[in-house]
């Protein structure tokens, strides 16, 4: 049910772009029998769709000697392919940002959107009104948009600008929300800011919704982040909170083995299932079995060594390392969302793009907490000692590449920043097999996308490129 109703809201989000306020000396009659003949005709030319389905692509996968997944070569084109974006020659430093920065490298999106208040059309009086809107008074459309714009990057929103319609951006933020903002011209001068939700977690949209309505009525932006809108249980941990020095709390409550054998079991399932539905809720877990701020330690360091060594005696039954390098190590281009929201180089359905992009940035994000949680606890360079050239030869160069690939996707460039820092801190040998693969140029690239772009980004970039010149006195 939920797939039919998020495919009809899109359709309804397309048609609506495509209404245009009817020319001067058109009277509303004459609209609207001409709109009502358009929609005889194209209803008679196409069926209207009700439904959809996203069907598992199968693929033959090639595998070693000993059954370990292997990268596909065509997956990992050189950068100079990629991008082609330049780092700068200076210091890869982040500057202080600058809400009118130019798009001059002709393959970043320019994060500045500019939107001329003469030409600001007005809103099309046959659709209803939403309640995400908000009229702002006295400020110029182009002021208006650029403090919307400025906005959405701290926020860590990837903005993609409309070519045929100035006043539209479209928006996905970190949780995958997807929404749009449209601005308008009102009777008396003023614009009308539209937050339009598309797709996603609801409680995700409002945030971004009100600092959207916040930026664009001039209030002021200090570095704001969504870290603010979580609560303080779920930023530290209990140990690491002042009021232990004078309070005496019970042991912390530990997770049975048939409890966790239970919750890994349910998790197995999920993903093995032949549902697309279920492996988004399988993958969701495992996210959060391997988060010790959502579940408990001991959890978390069992499901994490499942997916770190291939080799471990609970990944008999269901390989959860296998299963999550397979999402990471298949990733075709034509499976990554453009900067328009459509697949590149094939037509294929929004919803199965939007689906396959969702499920490995979980993917990404749950061998990052794996990844962190074994180098907190100085475990990490031994558990992966017998998989080291594994590491070295597949999962490092598609990390590389999804760090080439910011300008289009900067979710999986965040994450993959964070697992090579990862890597990099735990072995001298895996930082320079990085640096040799082009590790510091993807690092630099990313970290200007994310200067321009993508506040998060421009922050875990920066980390992972000190990571990398630590050995050699670089930074």
């Amino acid at each position: 049910m939920s797939e039919n109703y998020q495919e009809e809201n899109i359709n309804i989000t397309e048609n609506e772009e495509l209404r245009l306020p009817p020319p001067p000396g058109r009277s509303p009659a004459t609209r609207a029998s001409s709109l009502g003949e358009r929609s005889t005709s194209n209803a008679e030319q196409e069926p209207e769709m009700r439904s959809v389905t996203i069907q598992r692509e199968h693929r033959l996968q090639r595998v070693d000697a000993n059954g370990r997944l292997i990268a596909h070569t065509k997956s990992h084109p050189s950068p100079t392919r990629i991008v082609q974006l330049k780092p700068s020659s200076s210091s890869p430093s982040v500057a202080p940002v600058n809400t009118t920065i130019n798009n001059t490298t002709g393959s970043a999106r320019a994060r500045s959107w500019d939107v001329d208040h003469a030409t600001l059309p007005t809103r099309p009086d046959d659709f209803p009104l939403l309640p995400t809107t908000r009229i702002v008074h006295g400020m110029n459309a182009g002021v208006i948009s650029n403090c919307i714009s400025d906005c959405l990057r701290i926020r860590s929103v990837k903005m993609t600008l409309c070519k045929s319609q100035g006043n539209l951006a479209r928006c996905l933020n970190t949780d995958f929300c997807r929404f749009n903002v449209r601005l308008y011209s009102t009777n008396d001068g003023a614009v009308l800011v539209e937050v339009h939700r598309l797709t996603g977690d609801a409680v995700s949209f409002m945030r971004d919704c009100r600092a959207v309505f916040n930026a664009a009525e001039g209030k002021s932006l200090q570095q704001q982040s969504k870290d603010e809108d979580v609560p303080m249980y779920l930023r530290f941990p209990v140990s690491q909170m002042n009021f232990l020095g004078s309070l005496s709390l019970p042991p912390p409550l530990t997770t049975s083995q048939d409890e966790y054998a239970e919750s890994i079991k349910c998790t197995s399932e999920l993903l093995s299932s032949h549902m697309t539905d279920s492996n988004m809720l399988g993958m969701e877990s495992l996210v959060i079995q391997t988060d010790p701020l959502k579940t408990d330690k001991s959890s978390a360091m069992n499901v994490s060594r499942r997916i770190l060594s291939p080799s471990d005696e609970e990944n008999d039954g269901f390989n959860l390392h296998n299963h999550l390098m397979s999402i990471l190590l298949c990733n075709e281009d034509s499976h990554v969302m453009n900067a328009e929201g459509h697949q590149a180089g094939e037509e294929a359905s929004l919803s199965q793009a939007y689906h396959v992009t969702k499920l490995r940035n979980l993917a990404m994000l749950a061998l990052s907490n794996a990844l962190e949680l074994f180098s907190s606890e100085n475990l990490l360079t031994s558990t992966i000692s017998s998989d080291l050239e594994w590491y070295t030869s597949n999962l490092i160069p598609t990390l590389i590449h999804d760090l080439n690939m910011a300008v289009s996707n900067p979710h999986y460039a965040c994450y993959a920043s964070r697992c090579l820092s990862t890597l990099a801190k735990s072995s001298v040998e895996l930082a320079h097999r990085m640096k040799d693969s082009g590790g510091l140029d993807a690092v630099k690239i990313a970290e200007e996308v994310g200067t321009r772009e993508f506040a998060m980004l421009a922050h875990d970039a920066r980390t992972c490129r000190e990571s990398l010149c630590v050995g050699d006195g670089m930074e």
